[in-house]
């Protein structure tokens, strides 16, 4: 890749991307670089605007991933994706063995919802390489903001370029994601306990009057 004409160009970490939808275009923002078309079937297609992954053999400015805003509601899709490379002299360039990316489907908090398979590798030898398959199904639990493509080599060593663009990803639902069906929460309401009965004791009946003394009998006297 010692000579392409796309070294220079740069991208935010948050570029470009076009969701196609059957019933128009969602645009997400400006495409900053050219792309060259690839086959992506699918509903919705993420396009990603020709940022380059890769870089200079040897170089400070590989670059390992790239992030993009994106709507995808959550289901099962069957992924497909294109990549391409080219640039004059690319066909007596040394061989590079890992122009391949692969994507990360993220939710709008950043978490990991899902991991593509990774592209297939760009055929050396020829001015302009593109390739285009599938990558894989996914399931998202949840609806995806972002997704980030990700240069599939990621070790220190960078003596070969590698250098790839990936062009598109597309989306083709196989399954909506179904509601839960877990039964909703039973309330139990509990019944009013009935008033309490406080029994008032009856009032003890008065004693009975002790009887009177019977009367001593005087004791007649005596005279004598």
């Amino acid at each position: 890749m010692t000579t392409s004409p796309h070294a220079n160009l740069r991208r935010a970490a948050f570029g470009a991307l076009s969701v196609t939808m059957l019933t128009g275009a969602l645009a997400f923002g400006t495409s900053t670089a050219g792309s060259q078309s690839g086959g992506c079937p699918g509903n919705p297609v993420a396009q990603f605007g020709g940022a380059k992954l890769g870089g200079w053999a040897g170089g400070s400015n590989f670059v390992t991933s790239e992030t993009y805003a994106a709507s995808i509601p959550a289901g099962t899709y069957d992924l497909m994706g294109a990549s391409y490379d080219s640039y004059e002299g690319r066909a007596e360039a040394p061989a590079q063995l890992s122009e391949k990316w692969f994507a990360q489907i993220l939710d709008a908090n950043g978490n990991l919802l899902a991991t593509s398979s990774t592209t297939g590798d760009l055929p050396d030898g020829i001015e302009s390489a593109s390739w285009s398959g599938g990558m894989g199904l996914v399931t998202l639990s949840a609806p995806a903001a972002q997704i980030r493509v990700v240069h599939a080599r990621q070790t220190p060593d960078q003596s070969e370029t590698n250098s790839v663009f990936p062009s598109c990803l597309g989306f083709s639902l196989i399954a909506p994601t179904p509601p839960s069906t877990a039964p909703p929460p039973v309330v139990t309401i509990a019944s009013p306990e009935p008033p309490a009965v406080v029994e008032t004791p009856a009032p003890a009946p008065a004693p009975a009057p002790a009887p009177a003394p019977a009367p001593v009998p005087a004791r007649p006297a005596f005279t004598g």
